[in-house]
């Protein structure tokens, strides 16, 4: 569970996709039962948050806030296992994710096209594409310098060969051949 919280390190493709997708039943689920809830309660029907009991509000706040600190985490790592910096790319999405709620999906309204939760549909499909380009980019195994040898490598896999001894001349090192 911790593997979820901590911004150190890096993680796979395959690691980012379970996580990704644990994270994402659990959140599902918990939408799912505060609409349960709510509709039990006999306030859902109106669809404003004013008049759903106080539990309900709370409990996605419960599970929202720790799967937006995960999802962070988790991409932060993901960026890094990329081999691309994590402070940069996560400011310029979060700044392009401000502008396409506050300007694009105004001026989509105007225009009279559909928006999607909050966003225009520009910003969906480019945080579509950046979603796939964190599940799908392979990863850098020499993105952190600290982790490579002296000359830029891992460990050679095997030592070097020597010089290979020239079979015509005897050797005289050891004192017993060449007499």
């Amino acid at each position: 569970m911790a593997g979820f919280f901590q911004f150190g390190g890096r993680i796979g493709r395959l690691a980012y996709f379970g996580r990704i997708v644990a994270m994402t039943f659990v959140v599902v689920l918990a939408i799912g039962v505060a609409f349960y809830v709510a509709l039990a309660t006999g306030r859902g029907t109106t669809f404003d948050v004013r008049s759903l009991p106080p539990v309900v509000p709370v409990l996605v706040a419960a599970i929202m806030i720790p799967a937006a600190w995960a999802g962070l985490a988790l991409m932060i790592r993901r960026l890094r296992d990329i081999g691309l910096p994590p402070l940069p790319v996560i400011g310029l999405f979060a700044a392009f994710v401000f502008f396409d709620h506050v300007a694009l999906a105004n001026l989509f309204r105007t225009m009279g096209w559909p928006t999607v939760g909050g966003g225009s549909l520009l910003g969906l499909a480019i945080q579509t594409a950046a979603g796939l380009a964190l599940l799908l980019a392979p990863g850098d195994a020499l993105s952190n310098p600290q982790e490579a040898g002296p000359a830029g490598f891992d460990g050679p896999a095997a030592p070097a060969p020597g010089p290979r001894p020239d079979r015509r001349h005897p050797r005289r090192e050891f004192g017993l051949r060449g007499r």
